[in-house]
Parts: C-alpha cells; structure tokens; sequence
C-alpha cells in the first residue's frame, strides 16, 4: 500500500532471497589469489581489451525494459548456478540462454548487462572475490562480443529462420571456446604452469557442448 514503509516493502524480497540459499548447495570461499605478474598482465590486457571493443561496438538499443528484465533473470539464474562434474572447476547456468538471447538481440549492449549481471551472481554465491569478478566480467564480455560478431556477420544479409538458428549455434559454441579458453589460459598461470592449459581447455569443452 502507499502507506508501507521502504523496508516493509523490501522484506518480503529478502525473505525470499534468504529462502532460496537455504535451498542452494554451501558453497565455500576459493583459495586466496596469488598474484604474480603474468597472471596480473594478463588480465589488466583483457581488461583493456574488454573495454575498448565495448567503446568500438557500441549500439543505442530502443527496448530498454527487456534488457533489464533479461539482466533480472539470468542474475537469478546465475545465482542458482550448478558446479559442473568435469573438467575445471567451472559454473554452469540456465541464464546462459538468456544471456545469448541478449546477446543476439541488443548486440554489445546486451553483452554488457548479461556479462556484468553473470559475473556479479557468480561473485555473490560462490564468494569469489574481487579478482576473480573481474576476470569473469572480462571473460563474459568477450566471449560474449565474439559470439555477437559471429552472428551479426552470418545473418546480415540471410534472415531465413533455419539459417538463424545454424549461425546462433555456431556463434555460440565460439562464445563457449573463447570462454573456456580465457579460463584455461588464467588456471594455467594461476598455477605457475603446473596446470596444462590445453588439457584444461579439452577438457573442459567437451563437458560444456554436452
């Protein structure tokens, strides 16, 4: 009612909220990051990369309201992501979908909210730390964008439904190995190169396309 307090508002919201990690797996902070330099560069570059290919794509989108309900529900999804039983020690999450979707709709704006939203859930749930969000939000985004690009280019001048549906799912398997491959190549440093990252990275893709 108009007469309802912000916080009378807002509790019913969190007591959902608190009702759903009840029902999730614990889950438990990772080990601490060790810093070296490589593994520091390495991300500062992706970092840079991330946001001059934003800055170069950008695209004004008219639909601002599925945009945002699109970021609401794969920050949900993401929230109530599944580990996965192969490979890495990666997530998986329905929001996926949905995250493509944005993808293949609003272009590199929809890159930005479905990547930035992912990371903040998994950061949220999995107790990652700041470093880690950072790396995913870098990984989303460029897996993400090459995934735009691919699509983008194949259907420009071919609308046909079929052939749409062949380009989303190339375009996606991209988005899916550049992914995998980003988080092979940070695993690898991350271990000093006691972790093989093509091993990681086989591995790993054949788990995610199942």
């Amino acid at each position: 009612t108009p007469t309802m307090r912000p916080m009378e508002r807002v509790r019913p919201a969190l007591s959902a909220v608190r009702r759903l990690r009840q029902l999730l797996p614990e889950e438990h902070a990772p080990a601490p990051v060790e810093f070296t330099p490589a593994l520091v560069s390495f991300v500062a570059f992706l970092g840079i990369a991330s946001v001059m290919l934003s800055i170069v794509t950008f695209q004004a989108v008219s639909d601002a309201t599925t945009l945002l309900t699109g970021g609401i529900v794969i920050l949900a999804a993401a929230y109530c992501s599944v580990r996965m039983t192969d490979g890495v020690d990666s997530l998986w999450t329905a929001g996926l979908f949905v995250h493509l979707a944005l993808t293949f709709t609003f272009g590199p704006v929809g890159v930005i909210v479905a990547s930035t939203t992912q990371a903040a859930a998994f950061a949220a749930r999995m107790k990652q730390g700041w470093f880690r969000a950072i790396f995913n939000t870098e990984n989303f985004l460029l897996s993400g964008l090459a995934a735009w690009v691919i699509f983008h280019g194949l259907t420009r001048t071919n609308h046909d439904v079929l052939w749409g549906a062949v380009s989303a799912t190339l375009a996606a398997t991209v988005a899916c190995a550049v992914n995998t491959a980003l988080l092979a190549a940070v695993i690898a440093l991350a271990s000093h190169g006691k972790v093989n990252g093509a091993s990681v990275f086989l591995r790993s893709m054949s788990s995610l396309v199942l």
